[in-house]
């Protein structure tokens, strides 16, 4: 007998062994979503579309393989751990990615999938679009069907409309964080001409005057945190750009500009400074780590609820204090953010020009490296979209610090109040100071970065890295609005 023959009748019977014998003549694939009811066939043509075996953890240990090492390769997923599985040798190893077991943040969704017809109602092919998932639980005429492929294959078309909801890898989920070096900088825009490499054309009092600035080591996400990431943590997606609707204010009022695409690693906006801090908090306690944030009247960050951060000036909020030494997530300083935009201590001679004082982060052409006005919307000029709104995370080039969207894409909270005019401002500083946190009050928070919408003209502005912002923390923003960057301190 041929090894694949053989290979395929051990694990016929080894999966027949394991099956109560009331299931051992249920061989329809995709039945319902008892794991046993599925043939074996499943076992070695799940690239067909077909599911994986869906064991628990005591049904996968029913199967006894140790010490076949024909089973070598076997993948299942796992309902106990929610993992993908494989057998290697004589144990179970995981292949859910780097970050674990898969998750789940969202709900079901029923516009990110296309169809092989006209409509859904005569189709019978269903493709999900975000291959970002590694599992795809598709609704078919309210029956669950978890496979790992994202194109599911029926025999008639259904008779409701489908749904999916995709199982991500835990990694996908979690922020990456790069280091960031102790060293020194000039922040701000000396001059005012288009000529200067750190000039920007903003008019005062907008713009700082430059200054010298030391700064301590941190860490800093590698992207802006993502629709997925923030669902995964506060269950709620508040974005515009997203495909489906019912979360805020703006969810679902511009998802026609994203029909047919995937949205998870879109960065998440429609955030306010407020929403802002309760992720940063949430996040620090889901890794076990002290929260950097405190406000008189949130006792328990775990268990606040999303419709109990306020959506309206509020007085508690906006004396919120940090805990600069905490091991938490935080937001970056404005300094700490454009230090980091500008490519800290790894910025280096390009061309005679220090890539510190390139316009952009990362370059002098903000093509490059930023989505904004000039390239949203069109697919001209420098390799632009014609899809509107917001895009994916790490499709532009990052700076020297391997940090992407710093400039462009969406517009990012820092800590500092921004007193409102060059005066104040200033005033906050000197020359020299190491790691300086803005003025003690105001009644607007910065923003950094500029954002896909947000500019005039074809010069960009709005996203070089000396460009400052302002707007009360309570205001989410609108047209690809406010998000979120992390900072982590740099000691463990």
């Amino acid at each position: 007998m041929k090894p694949t023959k053989l290979f395929f009748f051990t694990l016929l019977f080894a999966v027949m062994a394991a099956m109560p014998k009331s299931a051992m003549s249920q061989v329809t694939i995709g039945a319902d979503r008892d794991p046993q009811s599925f043939s074996v066939l499943e076992l070695i043509s799940n690239n067909k579309g077909l599911r994986l075996p869906q064991l628990t953890t005591a049904q996968r240990d029913a199967l006894a393989l140790t010490g076949n090492n024909l089973a070598n390769g076997l993948t299942i997923f796992n309902l106990t751990t929610r993992c993908l599985e494989y057998w290697a040798v004589d144990v179970w190893k995981q292949q859910c990615g780097p970050g674990g077991p898969l998750i789940a943040p969202a709900g079901y969704t029923e516009c990110d999938m296309a169809f092989n017809a006209a409509d859904w109602e005569t189709s019978t092919v269903f493709t999900a679009f975000d291959t970002n998932a590694m599992m795809y639980e598709f609704i078919i005429d309210g029956v669950p069907h978890e496979q790992s492929t994202n194109v599911l294959t029926l025999s008639t078309p259904p008779a409701a409309k489908p749904q999916v909801k995709y199982y991500y890898p835990l990694a996908f989920l979690k922020p990456k964080m790069l280091p960031v070096q102790s060293g020194s900088f000039t922040m701000g825009a000396a001059l005012q001409d288009d000529a200067t490499p750190t000039a920007i054309l903003f008019p005062s009092p907008a713009v700082p005057y430059a200054h010298t600035v030391n700064i301590t080591g941190f860490r800093m996400s590698e992207t802006p945190v993502t629709q997925a990431q923030f669902e995964y943590v506060m269950r709620k997606n508040p974005s515009s750009f997203q495909c489906k609707t019912g979360d805020d204010t703006y969810a679902g009022t511009r998802a026609i500009y994203v029909t047919g695409r995937a949205t998870s690693a879109l960065p998440v906006e429609e955030i306010n400074w407020y929403l802002a801090l309760a992720y940063c908090n949430k996040l620090s306690i889901m890794e076990g780590r002290t929260p950097c944030y405190a406000v008189s009247t949130v006792s328990d960050w775990e268990n606040l609820a999303y419709e109990d951060i306020p959506i309206t000036s509020n007085a508690a909020w906006n004396a919120a204090t940090c805990d600069w030494a905490a091991n938490g997530y935080r937001l970056p300083t404005e300094a700490e953010w454009e230090y980091a935009a500008r490519g800290g201590m790894k910025s280096e001679s390009n061309s005679g020009r220090n890539t510190m004082d390139f316009y952009f982060s990362g370059s002098n052409n903000g093509c490059e490296v930023a989505w904004y006005k000039i390239n949203n919307n069109t697919t001209t000029p420098c390799g632009g979209s014609a899809i509107y709104g917001t895009k994916p995370v790490k499709s532009k080039s990052p700076n020297a610090l391997g940090l992407y969207d710093m400039s462009g894409n969406d517009y990012e909270w820092c800590w500092d109040w921004n007193a409102g005019s060059s005066t104040a401002y200033n005033a906050s500083f000197v020359d020299g100071a190491t790691d300086p946190k803005g003025p003690a009050s105001g009644t607007v928070r910065t923003l950094r970065g500029g954002s896909s919408w947000w500019t005039s003209g074809t010069s960009g502005q709005y996203c070089r890295v000396s460009n400052r912002a302002n707007v009360a923390p309570e205001s989410p923003g609108n047209n690809a609005g406010y998000g979120i960057r992390l900072v982590l301190r740099s000691v463990e």
